[in-house]
């Protein structure tokens, strides 16, 4: 974009445009006369690269992602996952120019996501520790995408290379809950663990680390053996934290002795509350939490600290994610919802019913998601079935036989 202004006797001419580096840099001119000014904003017009070379992508991606942000309204804790993407996108493709982007370039990114040991035995240090999930590969397609199509909206690029990228796989295909013997096996390491309350919520409710973070003791009901689920607590990385946006829903928590950059937001993902009925013997557990919690205050004393939440340590410090690991068995901590929801569907429990209890957006979200569970029912049906069928013959053959009786 170029613009004239008049300043003093000349006639000043000021443009944007991108240098070989990639960098955006603002330029200006000075003319005696407005035709010659005029003049050089027509040449730019008609010669777009002049105005406008592609930029560098670590430059771009940064740009965009700050209007991005806001124009979208992204929650404070997806900014923050936003970011780590962005951050492994700008390790792939550093300083390559947009327009330098092609389909090839992309698909070597999730090679290189799935298959991180090979950039070690290539001398390129690694994208990741481990090989991420397929989930993890398509939150970095459906991000790199969306900016590219704003870069070819723009036009920065001539058309958007990420559109001729097939999506890589399906997070369907790849859960694999640990079973119910597994189940019992992590719950009986936790017992003895003051993480066991978090641990035992997680295999009975479903709910997301973050939701039970945040879970308060003024959301659980007593008479109603009843739990709501509207808050989460989440920790965002110290080099993200000045792009978090912190609104009315969303708070920085100030906790003596909490490390660390730490947000609580009075909403969940889906943005709705839910409540969800556990156990008798659940709330059980969750009462003589409740009181050994209101022991250790009179133990620890001013050393005690004081929050509502209902996952904490003895001195009342809330929980953090680094203190579930070792008591997971080689499992992840969310691997605990998806053993809960494949634990309902193989039950028999309705997809609406198991969609609302995780707090999913629609009933869809949970079919995809756990198509493996609804899949594994498919025998059972058939079984349902022939067994129906089976009486039904019998009941007419005894009909048959003694057409009195009956």
């Amino acid at each position: 974009m170029a613009t004239v202004k008049k300043v003093g006797n000349k006639y000043e001419v000021r443009y944007d445009y991108y240098d070989n580096d990639g960098t955006r840099r603002h330029g200006k001119r000075h003319f005696d006369r407005k035709y010659e000014a005029d003049a050089l904003v027509k040449a730019l017009a008609r010669d777009e690269a002049a105005l406008r070379r592609a930029p560098a992508f670590n430059t771009w991606i940064d740009e965009w992602f700050k209007t991005y942000k806001v124009t979208a309204q992204l929650e404070a804790t997806t900014v923050g996952s936003y970011l780590a993407v962005i951050e492994r996108l700008k390790a792939h493709f550093g300083g390559l120019k947009l327009d330098k982007i092609t389909p090839s370039k992309i698909e070597q990114l999730y090679v290189r996501m799935q298959q991180p040991e090979k950039d070690t035995g290539a001398g390129v240090k690694p994208l990741a520790e481990k090989r991420l999930s397929t989930s993890t590969c398509q939150r970095h397609h459906a991000l790199l995408r969306r900016a590219l199509k704003m870069a070819a909206r723009d036009k920065l690029i001539p058309s958007n290379p990420a559109e001729l990228v097939q999506n890589p796989g399906s997070s369907a295909q790849e859960i694999t809950p640990p079973t119910d013997e597994e189940v019992v096996q992590i719950l009986d390491v936790a017992s003895t663990h003051p993480q066991y309350v978090t641990i035992a919520l997680a295999v009975h409710t479903g709910a997301r680390q973050s939701e039970l973070f945040g879970l308060k003791w003024d959301c659980v009901d007593f008479k109603n053996n009843k739990i709501t689920i509207r808050r989460v607590r989440q920790k965002i990385q110290n080099k993200h934290a000045d792009q978090i946006i912190l609104d009315e829903h969303t708070r920085k928590l100030d906790i003596p002795g909490l490390s660390g950059f730490w947000i609580e937001r009075d909403r969940t993902k889906s943005k709705r509350n839910r409540t969800i009925t556990l156990d008798p013997e659940v709330m059980k557990l969750l009462r003589q939490e409740q009181r050994r919690q209101k022991a250790n205050r009179l133990r620890f004393g001013a050393s005690y600290i004081v929050t509502d939440y209902v996952c904490v340590h003895e001195d009342g410090m809330p929980m953090r994610p680094w203190n579930l690991g070792r008591l997971m068995c080689d499992h992840r901590f969310h691997d605990l919802r998806h053993a809960n929801a494949t634990m309902m569907i193989c039950a028999g429990v309705p997809i609406p019913q198991v969609s609302k209890r995780l707090g999913h957006t629609t009933p869809a979200t949970t079919s995809k998601v756990y198509a493996h569970a609804i899949e594994s029912m498919d025998s059972v049906a058939s079984e349902a079935i022939a067994s129906t069928l089976s009486a039904a013959r019998k009941n007419a053959s005894k009909k048959e036989k003694h057409p009195h009786d009956a």
